[in-house]
């Protein structure tokens, strides 16, 4: 269990990543067989089950689309301006002398 002040927006970003990365790389494939599998039986229960799953991989598919398009400004804007910082490109403000 991870503690919450340890979440940042990187690691965030990058468990979610690796969500989407083991739902096309595992889930999805083992979904898409088994969908396979119940269209071949023909049986009007199996493909009402393959037509579930089929909705559950487009649906599972769609949560990627979704993540990107509701917080790509956001994600923009947070890793252009680590960029920035990691080039020092701030501007930094200048002390005035103090005596």
């Amino acid at each position: 269990m991870t503690n919450k002040k340890d979440d940042t927006i990187d690691a965030l970003y990058l468990k979610q990543l690796r969500n989407f990365g083991t739902m096309e790389n595992e889930v999805i494939p083992k979904l898409t067989a088994k969908m396979k599998e119940l269209e071949e039986t023909g049986t009007e229960d199996n493909r009402k089950q393959a037509e579930k799953i089929k909705g559950q991989i487009k649906y599972m598919r769609q949560q990627k689309t979704n993540y990107f398009l509701e917080n790509s400004k956001d994600l923009f804007t947070y890793f252009e301006s680590k960029q920035e910082i990691d080039k020092n490109i701030n501007p930094k403000k200048k002390h005035e002398p103090f005596f």
